[in-house]
């Protein structure tokens, strides 16, 4: 995998993330059918924003930033997730949210700094990326409670990690010709 470009690492994970959600699904005896006309349209839409956007910005946004930063900024993904989820859809900043967030970010930054110095961190722009991709996850995941309830979450899942693949694999060669991203695999 150290040889793939991010294109196809993020293909790779949706592709067997989607066959082995599919075939827990099948394994279910009480799941329920395939989605309705209506259904599919809003889960292409969640697949694209959440799945295909989240999963393109976070591995471009940890190749264009350094190890250490991409990880620092990853732990504030509560605290993304949490304004995300006020903004977008009025949920109250309760307390228990914000002392969590912030136990949660603490957590994190002690996890990942260790016994490293901080001047190792050094921004490289892609940690934007991973927090909007982080803004676009949350988005999807508020919505598809919304907009599919009524599936199990293992429906949603495997639906709309299906639907985020099926985005991907139309991409793909857009990305091969735009030259975005130079496509290989040694």
């Amino acid at each position: 995998l150290l040889s793939w470009d991010v294109s196809y690492k993020t293909l790779g994970r949706q592709v067997f993330g989607s066959i082995a959600l599919f075939a827990v699904l099948l394994a279910n005896p009480r799941r329920a059918p395939l989605p309705r006309l209506v259904s599919w349209r809003r889960i292409l839409m969640l697949g694209f924003m959440g799945v295909t956007l989240g999963s393109l910005l976070t591995s471009i946004g940890v190749q264009y930033s350094s190890g250490l930063s991409s990880a620092i900024i990853s732990t504030t993904n509560p605290v993304t997730a949490a304004l995300t989820a006020a903004v977008l859809y009025r949920e109250p900043l309760g307390r228990a949210i914000v002392l969590g967030t912030i136990l949660s970010v603490a957590g994190g930054l002690v996890s990942v700094l260790g016994g490293e110095a901080v001047g190792r961190a050094h921004f490289q722009g892609g940690e934007i990326l991973i927090i909007l991709a982080n803004v676009t996850w949350t988005w999807m995941s508020m919505a598809a409670q919304r907009w599919l309830s009524g599936y199990s979450q293992l429906e949603i899942t495997t639906y709309t990690i299906a639907a985020g693949t099926f985005w991907l694999l139309l991409f793909l060669p857009f990305v091969a010709v735009s030259g975005i991203v130079r496509l290989h695999v040694d």
